[in-house]
């Protein structure tokens, strides 16, 4: 009777600790995202201060990455064409050629997403206001108010 009720204590312990693992996982990535998002907005500002909005466009595509101070675990740099399922759970990597920055799940059930192996997609995105409606941004006709990490995949 004891082994049977330790043993139902620790399926729950496990259980638990399971969800913890995905839990944490999920604040980890959230937490880069955030940095990301920051760093991007001080780079907005700091155009703006010392090129005015015109330099802002360039950033599109580009590895935001590159704005951080220091890099998060995992990240494994620049990678052209990159296979996916080159990549551990836990790692980051940015391809250029595409100008997304993919993040490999660690922990399966931590992310809802169809993509094989699971996979977090984000690029720097332009945010305006499009004062013509032509769907895409004009210089000199749209109003830029700045850039965001928008995820590839909902």
């Amino acid at each position: 009777m004891v082994v049977t009720i330790i043993s139902f204590l620790m399926v729950l312990a496990i259980e638990k600790i399971w969800a913890l693992r995905s839990d944490a996982e999920r604040a980890t990535v959230a937490q880069v995202v955030g940095a990301l998002r920051s760093a991007l907005g001080l780079e907005v500002a700091r155009r703006f201060v010392r090129e005015g909005l015109d330099s802002i466009p360039e950033l599109v595509d580009s590895n935001p990455m590159e704005l951080l101070a220091q890099r998060p675990a995992g990240y494994q740099g620049e990678v052209e064409n990159a296979d996916p399922s080159a990549f551990g759970g836990g790692q980051w990597f940015f391809d250029p050629m595409e100008g997304i920055l993919t993040y490999i799940v660690r922990f399966q059930g931590s992310f809802d997403t169809e993509l094989m192996p699971a996979r977090l997609r984000f690029r720097v995105a332009l945010r305006y206001r499009d004062l013509n409606g032509s769907g895409t941004y004009e210089e000199g006709v749209d109003d830029i108010s700045g850039l965001d990490l928008e995820p590839v995949e909902p």
